[in-house]
């Protein structure tokens, strides 16, 4: 990859983590002496564009997957997208917010791999946006059923009576789509697929497509319309025949090494530690009291978790400069 000259960022505007982490990235970045572009929707400075303004190299997505499909949707250009996860899963993010500040010389050099993703496009009298998971068709009224007729390419697969269909991505296929009972697809395959959702048809199963297949919904069926929702997200009325093809690709900025975890991600950490870890990662440094405040945990539970973060090398202490009688505790 190419070294970046112009760099992007986004967030998710909800979230104090990826707002104070972004704005770290920001001023590294800008004291490295590279263009910096902030969406509009992140609220983090006063000089801000729409996301599908930005002209950049290289866009940064602070938050978690959810983050990552909103800029999944509404980026137009080539740039590869890097996740910084700030989240609780991050599937879609490679980066963790605690590896940032170590791997943002090797970011800054280009030294990742691009990954080209499969998006969908609806065509409709509305303006559907694109997604990156999947489209849903469902009914707008709920514990109603729809019925409609399934074209791929022209030719008609099968009429269905259901819940809905979905309509997703290699990408997708580990979502909404795999809870439906659809085949896992690995992420840069060249498919689509076809799910029904509680089929009134018990032998339906799944239906795989090439990429480039023309899918159809035709003859709907329900007495109070349909919505279709892009990446459970954004959701459009639709009144009339659907059509859904492969969109423009997008592009992940991904590791070349798979990313070692954290020691504060360790799984022999009980609850009420990484409790803690994730509160001090977001407030900062910390009294026990004022712990014992946030948490809402027994004080005995909150210094049995200090102790053995504390053994394991991930908190620190220091005596609170206004108090000598107090201790501050923060993350190593």
């Amino acid at each position: 990859m190419p070294v970046p000259h112009a760099v992007g960022i986004v967030g998710n505007y909800a979230n104090n983590l990826a707002k104070k982490r972004a704005l770290h990235a920001l001023r590294l970045l800008e004291k490295a002496g590279l263009t910096c572009m902030v969406d509009r929707s992140f609220s983090l400075v006063k000089k801000a564009v729409d996301i599908d303004e930005f002209q950049v190299d290289l866009t940064l997505v602070f938050g978690g997957d959810g983050t990552m499909l909103y800029a999944a949707r509404h980026t137009k250009n080539k740039s590869p997208l890097l996740g910084v996860n700030c989240g609780e899963k991050g599937y879609l993010m490679d980066w963790n917010f605690r590896d940032f500040d170590k791997d943002s010389p090797d970011i800054l050099q280009g030294k990742f791999r691009v990954e080209e993703r499969t998006r969908l496009q609806a065509l409709s009298p509305r303006n559907v946006p694109l997604a990156l998971n999947e489209y849903l068709l469902v009914p707008k009224q709920p514990g109603h059923y729809m019925e409609f007729d399934l074209y791929v390419n022209g030719k008609r697969v099968w009429n269905e009576a259901s819940d809905g269909v979905l309509v997703a991505t290699p990408t997708g296929s580990t979502g909404h789509a795999l809870s439906a009972w659809g085949p896992h697809i690995l992420p840069t395959t060249k498919a689509l697929e076809i799910v029904s959702m509680n089929s009134m048809d018990r032998a339906r199963r799944p239906l795989v497509v090439e990429d480039h297949a023309k899918i159809e919904l035709k003859n709907f069926h329900e007495l109070w319309g349909c919505e279709l929702i892009a990446d459970g997200q954004r959701r459009t009325a639709v009144d009339n025949d659907l059509t859904i093809l492969k969109g423009k690709p997008i592009y992940f900025a991904k590791r070349f090494e798979e990313r070692k975890a954290h020691p504060a991600e360790a799984r022999d950490l009980s609850p009420s530690a990484k409790f803690l870890v994730k509160l001090l990662e977001v407030r900062g440094e910390l009294t026990q009291k004022e712990l014992i405040q946030e948490t809402g945990l027994p004080g005995r539970t909150v210094r049995r978790a200090l102790d053995g973060l504390i053994g394991h090398g991930l908190v620190l202490q220091a005596t609170h400069a206004a108090d000598a009688r107090k201790t501050l505790y923060s993350l190593a």
